[in-house]
């Protein structure tokens, strides 16, 4: 182990510009010449599949729609051969379920650029909404339960769910706020 609660930093592009995403990993080691980066998840698995090719597509996905962004950040951040993995601690977690890596390779990279990317454009553009609606199911997320401000969100107003989701299901043209509002929406996924 060469650390714990260790801060680095994953570098993306934006348009040709350097930019830095920092973090702080529970966990470091040295695996042979590369580092592994690893985040302790108590919550529920993030994949739950007993097939490794089922769980990695499953990250994969999450990566894209930029839900599972830390493990690839690790990734980018150890240099070559590096591995980011989430190492999960909940009781009754299939045995299968218990680590999850992530490594700077495509599909993954790319996944990671494309969602960082739009990420940083709709910080830049004060695109950012409260996620009350799911963009597949249309549903309020299960994340919003724990959410450390559900007391100030319009959380369980249906009304406002539904004219956020008419909103987004606009396709994302151009430029701005909104349209960085609707592509964030649909990261990872097409409009319909």
């Amino acid at each position: 182990m060469l650390g714990a609660e260790l801060s680095a930093s994953a570098h993306v592009s934006l348009a040709g510009a350097p930019r830095a995403i920092r973090f702080k990993a529970d966990r470091v080691d040295r695996v042979g010449d590369a580092l592994r980066f690893t985040d302790y998840k108590t919550g529920t698995p993030i994949a739950k599949q007993q097939k490794s090719g089922d769980r990695d597509a499953t990250l994969c996905e999450r990566i894209a729609d930029g839900r599972q962004l830390q493990a690839m950040a690790y990734a980018r951040a150890g240099g070559p051969g590096a591995e980011g993995r989430y190492l999960q601690l909940h009781e009754g977690a299939p045995d299968a379920a218990a680590s999850l890596s992530a490594h700077d390779v495509p599909p993954w990279s790319e996944h990671f650029d494309t969602a960082t990317a739009q990420l940083f454009r709709a910080w830049e553009a004060g695109s950012f909404f409260p996620r009350l609606r799911d963009a597949d199911s249309g549903d309020e997320p299960g994340s919003c339960r724990y959410c450390d401000v559900k007391q100030a969100c319009l959380r369980g107003d249906s009304g406002a769910r539904r004219r956020l989701g008419q909103f987004n299901e606009a396709r994302a043209e151009g430029a701005g706020p909104v349209a960085a509002a609707r592509a964030l929406y649909h990261l990872g996924r097409e409009p319909t």
